[in-house]
């Protein structure tokens, strides 16, 4: 993936040409045109689309550079997937919850949005930027499933920006903003949940030995 949108930046990105009853494509390289690919039909409803302005193609983007948390997104359906480190972030319990409502370490994140109201949360250990093959635990919050889908509840989040720009900012709020209210999977730690949040009180815990490690790699997630 590269750093920078190369979208409309770019002069020439190839020439499409017709022989009989073949389209071609030929792709620009540093040497001139290359050799010519044929086209399918997909791809030419999705040009004829996109020349009469009526295309979904790229209809997200970034304003400038991808930031670097960013593992993965699609700039058609808005689907955007990246990772946070380790930090220390208020969380609001219920009231008849026995965690109480305070500041706790959370563990490195990685958060998966579908670009339709469905986001999934996933912990991983370590607090630098993560590896395909880096294994996936169970994020150890409230109101997530096994599967590391979140239930959302009433909360409802869609851009209509048509930017990621802020993107990842947004998904955070409102998720830690929510109040966590029930436990869907008994496996959101190697110990008890709220003996867990007991120990995540003190500013130097670390979650990495009490994350429940799912069968998942971050290859599978993405």
């Amino acid at each position: 993936m590269e750093k920078k949108e190369k979208l409309e930046s770019e002069k020439l990105l190839g020439v499409i040409s017709v022989y009989s009853n073949t389209v071609l494509y030929h792709p620009k390289n540093k040497k001139g045109l290359g050799a010519g690919r044929l086209l399918k039909a997909s791809s030419l409803k999705s040009i004829f689309k996109f020349i009469e302005g009526k295309s979904e193609f790229l209809t997200y983007s970034f304003s400038g550079f991808i930031p670097e948390n960013v593992l993965n997104y699609n700039s058609e359906t808005g689907k955007l997937i990246f990772w946070t480190p380790p930090q220390r972030r208020l969380l609001i319990f219920k009231d008849d919850i026995e965690i109480k409502t305070q500041e706790y370490n959370i563990p490195a994140i990685l958060w998966s949005y579908n670009g339709k109201n469905s986001l999934s949360v996933y912990a991983l250990k370590g607090n630098k930027k993560p590896k395909l093959d880096d294994a996936v635990c169970q994020a150890p919050f409230l109101n997530t499933s096994s599967n590391g889908k979140v239930c959302m509840g009433n909360v409802i989040y869609t851009n209509k920006t048509g930017k990621f720009d802020g993107y990842m900012d947004i998904l955070q709020d409102l998720f830690y903003n929510s109040i966590f209210t029930h436990t869907n999977t008994n496996n959101l730690a190697t110990v008890s949940i709220r003996d867990a949040y007991e120990l995540a009180k003190d500013p130097k815990f670390n979650w990495d030995k009490y994350l429940y490690k799912t069968k998942l790699k971050i290859s599978e997630v993405i």
